[in-house]
């Protein structure tokens, strides 16, 4: 999940505990995420550990983005706007 959602500054990427097992939350599993615009250019591409991840959105432009997050075999898209 990510919130606040519209965002303004910053994102929260968390773990919805129902779908994720707490070993896995535990481990030290690498989590992608990538924020991408509505035209496919990627604006945010970074990796962590550990849930939950605060993103820096106050550089992006107002607008539609997809945050694509892969965790282990756990792969999510998530629609973003940002409204400054």
């Amino acid at each position: 999940m990510a919130f606040p959602n519209p965002s303004s500054d910053f994102v929260d990427i968390d773990a919805i505990k129902d779908k994720v097992s707490s070993e896995e939350l535990a481990s030290d599993i690498k989590t992608s995420l990538s924020i991408i615009d509505k035209v496919g250019t990627v604006k945010i591409k970074t990796e962590f550990k550990g849930f939950p991840y605060r993103v820096n959105t106050s550089d992006l432009p107002d607008g539609l983005y997809f945050l694509y997050i892969q965790f282990n075999d756990k792969k999510s898209t998530i629609r973003l706007v940002i409204k400054h």
